[in-house]
C-alpha cells in the first residue's frame, strides 16, 4: 500500500505576543518570530500513517509513507526526523503566491501530488485559516470518499478499518482504497521522535523541490485578525443526589446544543 500524507509547517499562534494581536492587519502581521511547528492534525495523521506502515510490515505486506508540503521555507529540521522515522520521500511544493485562504488552489496541488496513492492522509483543518475545506476539495479532484474527524485507522480484511468522530458518537467504517483520511482528535496526536542512530542513518535523504502555478478558485476573502477571547466559567450542579445532577448537566448541555 502507497499512503502519502499531506502536512503543514505553521508558526505557533500561541507564541504570537498580546500587541501584536492588537496591531494585526492583512497587510502587516509579522509574526516570524515565533518557532515553526507541524500543524497538530498533520502530525497525528503523519503517525498514524506511520503506525498502520508498521502493521502492514508485520503481516508481510508492502507499504510505504511519502509525505507532501507546500511552502517556500526551509523545513530541513521537520524533514530530518520525519525521514529518520520512517517517512519514504518528502515533497516540497513552491509557489510564490499566497495560499492561505485558497483551499481549493491548495486542493489543486496536492492532488497532482497524491493521485498516485492508494491512501491519503491530512489534518482536518490548518492552524492558519481553519476553513476545513481541503480535504472535502482534494477528495472531490481526486474522485474519492473522505472521512472525516479520523480517530484512528488500522488494517482490516477487504480495506482498512477507520474510526470517527461524531456528535451522537463514533463511527466505524471499513474503507476500500483509495480515500482521503482527514485527522482531526486522534488517539496518536504526536509524532514519535527518532533516535541518533536513526538520525544517522538517513542523514543523506534530502527532500524533492517542485515548483508549481497554483490554479482554481480566487478562494475567501480575509476581512481582519484577531485573537480569539477564551474565557472559562464554572457552574456548580445543583441537586440532592448524583442522578439529578446528571441530569441537570445533560439539560444544560441539551439546551446549549439547540441555542
Amino acid at each position: 500500500m502507497r499512503i502519502i500524507v499531506c502536512f503543514k509547517v505553521t508558526q505557533d499562534l500561541e507564541s504570537v505576543m498580546k500587541r501584536d494581536w492588537e496591531q494585526a492587519s492583512l497587510e502587516a502581521f509579522d509574526i516570524s518570530y515565533t518557532q515553526k511547528e507541524l500543524n497538530c492534525y498533520d502530525e497525528a495523521a503523519l503517525e498514524a500513517a506511520l503506525r498502520l506502515q508498521d502493521a502492514l510490515r508485520a503481516s508481510g505486506e508492502e507499504a510505504v509513507v511519502d509525505a507532501v508540503t507546500i511552502g517556500n521555507g526551509n523545513y530541513d529540521i521537520f524533514y530530518k526526523n520525519m525521514f529518520a522515522v520512517g517517512v519514504n520521500q518528502i515533497f516540497q511544493i513552491h509557489t510564490e503566491e499566497d495560499l492561505t485562504w485558497r483551499p481549493d488552489a491548495v486542493a489543486g496541488l496536492l492532488a497532482e501530488a497524491a493521485q498516485p496513492y492508494d491512501a491519503v492522509f491530512m489534518g482536518c483543518k490548518n492552524a492558519m485559516g481553519e476553513n476545513g475545506l481541503t480535504p472535502y476539495l482534494l477528495a472531490g479532484r481526486l474522485g474519492r470518499p473522505c472521512l472525516n474527524q479520523v480517530i484512528s485507522v488500522r488494517c482490516a480484511e477487504g480495506g482498512l478499518r477507520a474510526v470517527c468522530e461524531r456528535d451522537a458518537g463514533e463511527l466505524h467504517a471499513t474503507v476500500r482504497q483509495p480515500a482521503v483520511y482527514a485527522f482531526g482528535n486522534s488517539d496518536t496526536p504526536y509524532l514519535r521522535v527518532a533516535t541518533l542512530r536513526e538520525k544517522l542513518a538517513v542523514k543523506g535523504k534530502k527532500a524533492e523541490h517542485l515548483e508549481r502555478s497554483p490554479e482554481g478558485k480566487e478562494g475567501f476573502r480575509a476581512c481582519r485578525l484577531f485573537q480569539e477571547s477564551l474565557v472559562k466559567e464554572c457552574t456548580f450542579l445543583e441537586g440532592e443526589s448524583a442522578e439529578e445532577k446528571a441530569r441537570g448537566l445533560l439539560d444544560t448541555l441539551r439546551k446549549e446544543k439547540l441555542a
